[in-house]
């Protein structure tokens, strides 16, 4: 059996293994990287309820490791972050 491993944004995360679960294809796996706690709760809930084929990660994806924090720079009501390096930041990066 071939893994197939495709990491994506949590909303087309979802779509994604929806497909990929009504064709029977158990051999796609996806990986979901959400840092805001509320996000990635809500992400594992729907992951559970709906029996997805997602590992959510608590984490940053980034050009480093490190550690980061919020940049503050994208309003919240839009529900998309940004981060900034920073070595005494909440959220890990990978």
């Amino acid at each position: 059996m071939r893994i197939t491993e495709t990491p994506c944004l949590p909303w087309l995360c979802s779509q994604n293994t929806t497909i990929a679960k009504h064709n029977h294809r158990e051999d796609i796996r996806f990986f979901a990287f959400e840092p805001n706690e509320k996000k990635y709760q809500h992400i594992k809930h729907i992951v559970k309820l709906n029996q997805l084929n997602i590992t959510v990660f608590q984490t940053c994806v980034g050009y480093v490791r490190g550690k980061a924090s919020n940049d503050n720079v994208v309003p919240s009501f839009t529900g998309t972050t940004s981060y900034k390096l920073n070595q005494d930041g909440e959220y890990d990066i990978i």
